[in-house]
């Protein structure tokens, strides 16, 4: 039985006091209608609905029926707690209960793990009684043990009754707090800051830059939790403890000044562990001369050679409060894909913990601000070392910035540590942008921007040209009649590559030689192929050593002869250990080892693959042979699944020439193998050309572009583009059932399948990404007789992409244009794993700077509707183009010419009008 009963539990139907601590339960109130929840019935046909007329308080309440009896909840994502030690829960909510049976469950319930990993659950049926009427229900929760995360879910099992809830309300019980003293400040003319204490507990408070701003001011006293740094470290026993200073240790503080600026300096001289004084700590906090930003660095030394250390989280800036009197207003932005934005970060139970390099975090960076501006977070790192990335609310109060960062030699006995690179956190002005700016000053000097921007760096002729790019299966021959075998997975991993031949049908260059021509006379730009599912026996077997058809080589060069390339799918990162050449090639040799010695495996396709170490030689120069294998067969370039897209796993092997556990091996690997592949293949193929799944920073200046299958999202911003489109190509929209068959039966209901049927989710869709700058694609190669409506959105689309080159590839981006026209917001829903709703406002404006200097505006009308707008490029941030005076403005016309409309001058309102689900181009050059 998971569950515990609740030691202290009450039911009555008067009003209670407010709440003070922080709820962690988003839209208690559904007032956002399902915004934050989710359904969960397994196999039961219920739903969860906003009912707005039987309501307990506000404008709606959250319905869950149940017509089967079966299991039916809605639930939230589990909030983090990480507990040190237990502490009471308390949950509160408002519940009309449709039925009298005791044995139902109609409740609120909190489910989730221990710290330990084991599971932890709590809950109390309640109001039976009754039934048919609000009651409130308020409990208490003792936990035995700490508590990692729990998950809310309001229940309605075993009954054909409906449910109502309202006003669901779950936090925990503050810990004491500690009274502080002013330890030390450090004091520049962009940037001061002070740190007290509270015993040997340390926090910063009262961070300013040089226009005044106070950050940090957090609430009287300090948690007896938080640190400005905590430990996790391994013992002899193989017990992983976390380690905070008491006040048995020694704590010293001082600043000194010198040419790199003024820098506090804080020490801590045996802090225990378990019964005797084990490690020592020192922080260094610089002030350079000239900025508004502290650089943060840390020293672990183990005085005890019994201890391994795990994991530094360092800085800790603890229950950060809100910037200003409008918490609503204020927006976390993190690199997650091309970046996202959190809204109302402090009434928003999510807390962001993201795994670089990986898609998650494609940067190093994040952001937190409202109107006025607010606090740049970045590790300043350029050699790709693993770390998280920590951002959110806390369990009490305020925010939570850290950074984990993880050691190589994890856990090793004895061994110290040092930060190779600074954490930097400062003051900005603006949004999203400029804090995308100001990590773009430290990010383009790195070596993965080695290479120059675009327009210097010379990239391969299929990215340079291509306007728009097709994806699919490559049709088969089945003019003998023949069926493809219908087998097992297990069945299909059995059969040598001999037998796969002989079972399954051959390519039919032909038919594909027709595909190709038919979408590149429609579009009538330059294309390239992307082929996702050419391999034997089915898309996830037999990874990283995939079977080419009967006829491959004729079915590529059918396509290549008509000018367009053919990339094929390929896996960096895993290889299917349920197929003879797994021991055949002795490939166990070059996989992730776990810290308990053993492969690292993980499930997929009913078998079981094993991630690769990019690091070792065995992996390296088979891969990079494999790779050849395609272009020897004709093929253009080649697309690297899970390149930037998956998350980095330390590796504990002794053999694969890198330090074990975590460091910088698996960038420095990957990047390796990048250079591997390009030095066999480009001597066969002059244009050779990658891509790889996701933006990930290390691999710029080795990887020529990046598809953007997961940044489609409600809350997308183009972070990546302000910071490192001009220095790197982004691909790719797909949109659902226009992307390919797979996704229209998986993610579509019957009704909804036929091609024009709401073709606003593609508009929307591929219109904001348009104006991202994001090179069109992925869509199915029949979608011109699929969609034809939408096939001629896209075409004129896609031509002007092809027209607007000079800025939508090769620009930086410059700060959005401000839109002055109220515009209608545009309402849809993108089904991206699941049904994702979104609103946008009708027309989608973005800037760019070309190389030759013209700036570039891109605007896409989203609505059904003309529309007339005023736009200006606001003074305040455009600085740089004050100074030019009056400009032409041209617009672009669909043929490619370019139409005198004007003059227009920073700071002044340019008129325009978009038709509906149109495009307009404004080219700006200084007179």
């Amino acid at each position: 039985m998971r569950r515990m009963l609740a030691p202290l539990f009450i039911v009555c139907t008067c009003a209670a006091p407010a709440v003070a601590q922080r709820n962690l339960v988003a839209n208690p109130g559904f007032e956002d209608g399902l915004d934050g929840w989710r359904f969960w019935g397994g196999a039961a046909p219920g739903e969860i609905l906003v009912e707005s007329e039987d309501v307990h308080s506000g404008a709606g309440a959250l319905r869950v029926t149940n017509p089967s009896a079966g299991k039916v909840r809605a639930f939230q994502p589990s909030v983090r707690l990480n507990q040190d030690e237990p502490r009471a829960l308390h949950l509160r909510y408002w519940v009309k209960r449709m039925s009298t049976d005791p044995e139902a469950l109609q409740c609120v319930d909190l489910y989730g793990r221990h710290v330990d990993g084991s599971g932890v659950g709590f809950f109390q049926n309640t109001g039976v009684e009754h039934a048919g009427e609000w009651v409130l229900v308020e409990q208490t929760f003792e936990p035995e043990k700490p508590v990692a995360y729990l998950g809310v879910w309001a229940l309605n099992y075993d009954t054909t009754a409906d449910v109502l809830f309202d006003d669901i309300e779950f936090w925990v019980e503050p810990p004491p707090r500690l009274p502080t003293t002013d330890l030390v400040s450090l004091q520049t003319d962009d940037l001061s800051l002070r740190f007290v204490s509270a015993g040997n507990l340390v926090q910063v408070r009262g961070l300013r830059g040089a226009r005044g701003r106070t950050y940090l001011d957090g609430p009287e006293g300090l948690r007896p939790d938080v640190n400005l740094w905590e430990l996790r470290v391994r013992n002899a026993e193989g017990e992983t403890l976390r380690v905070l200073p008491d006040d048995r240790a020694l704590l010293g503080a001082e600043v000194r000044e010198g040419e790199r600026g003024a820098m506090a300096v804080l020490s801590w001289r045996g802090v225990y562990v378990g019964n005797r004084p084990a490690v020592d700590v020192d922080v260094f906090v610089l002030a350079p001369p000239g900025q508004s930003l502290a650089w943060f660095t840390c020293r672990v030394d183990l005085r005890d050679e019994r201890l391994g250390l795990v994991e530094l989280q360092f800085p800790v800036l603890a229950e950060m409060p809100p910037l200003g009197d409008r918490p609503a207003d204020e927006r976390i932005v993190y690199p997650q894909g091309l970046g996202r934005e959190l809204r109302d970060p402090h009434s928003n139970p999510t807390a962001l913990s993201l795994s670089y390099p990986s898609s998650r975090a494609s940067m190093q960076m994040m952001a937190w601000y409202d109107g006025r501006g607010g606090l740049y977070f970045a590790a300043h790192d350029g050699e790709g070392y693993l770390k998280t990335l920590l951002l959110g609310p806390e369990t009490t109060a305020g925010l939570r910035y850290s950074v984990a960062h993880l050691p190589p030699d994890t856990g090793r006995p004895g061994l110290d540590y040092q930060t190779p690179y600074p954490v930097v956190v400062g003051p900005f002005e603006g949004d999203w942008y400029d804090a995308g700016r100001l990590y773009r000053a430290w990010a383009t000097r790195q070596t993965w921007c080695s290479c120059g921007r675009l327009a210097e760096r010379g990239l391969p002729a299929p990215v340079r040209e291509t306007s728009v790019w097709m994806v699919g299966h490559m049709p088969r021959d089945r003019s003998g009649g023949a069926r493809q075998p219908s087998l097992s997975p297990d069945e299909k991993r059995a059969l040598s590559p001999e037998e796969l031949q002989e079972a399954y049908l051959p390519l039919s260059p032909e038919l594909n030689r027709e595909a190709a021509a038919r979408f590149q006379d429609y579009f009538d730009v330059p294309v390239t192929w992307w082929w996702t599912t050419w391999m034997l026996p089915a898309f996830d077997t037999r990874q990283g050593c995939q079977v080419p058809p009967r006829r491959f080589a004729e079915s590529v060069a059918a396509v290549t002869d008509l000018g367009i390339p053919v990339i094929p799918y390929t896996n960096i990162r895993r290889f299917d250990v349920g197929i003879a050449e797994w021991e055949q090639l002795g490939l166990e040799a070059g996989a992730v080892i776990g810290p308990d010695g053993e492969v690292a495996l993980e499930p997929l396709a009913g078998g079981y693959t094993a991630i690769m170490c990019p690091a070792s030689e065995t992996w390296q120069r088979y891969f990079a042979r494999y790779c050849l294998g395609f272009i020897q067969r004709g093929v253009t370039g080649l697309y690297i699944d899970e390149l930037g897209t998956a998350t980095a796993r330390p590796c504990y092997s002794t053999d694969h020439g890198h330090r074990p556990g975590a460091g910088k091996h698996w960038v420095q690997g990957r990047r390796a193998m990048l250079r591997r592949i390009r030095e066999l293949c480009e001597p066969e193929e002059p244009d050779f050309f990658t891509g790889g799944e996701e933006p990930c920073e290390p691999y710029i200046d080795l990887n020529d572009y990046n598809f953007t299958y997961g940044s489609r999202r409600p809350d997308q911003v183009p972070l990546w583009q302000a910071v490192y489109h001009d220095y790197s190509v982004s691909v790719g929209r797909p949109m659902g059932k226009w992307y390919d068959t797979a996704s229209m039966v998986r993610h579509y209901p019957e009704r909804l399948q036929r091609g024009d049927v709401g073709m606003d989710e593609f508009v929307t869709g591929h219109g904001q990404a348009l104006v991202f700058g994001i090179q069109p694609g992925w869509v199915r190669p029949d979608i011109p007789t699929y969609a034809p409506e939408t096939s001629e959105y896209y075409r004129r689309l896609v031509r002007t992409y092809h027209h607007a080159k000079p800025w939508l590839l090769y620009g930086e981006m410059l700060p959005p244009p401000r839109i002055l026209t109220d515009l209608p917001v545009v309402a849809s829903v993108w089904r991206y794993k699941e049904p994702l709703p979104v609103e946008l406002p009708a027309v989608l404006a973005s800037a760019w700077r070309a190389p030759d200097g013209t700036v570039g505006i891109v605007l896409a009308n989203i609505s059904q509707e003309d529309q007339g707008l005023e736009l200006v490029l606001p003074i305040g941030r455009y600085r740089s183009l004050v100074g030019l005076g009056p400009m032409s403005v041209e617009r672009l016309l669909d043929e490619g010419a370019w139409q005198s409309a004007g003059e227009a001058m920073v700071g002044r309102p340019i008129a325009v009008e978009v038709a509906a689900e149109g495009f307009a181009v404004l080219r700006l050059k200084p007179e």
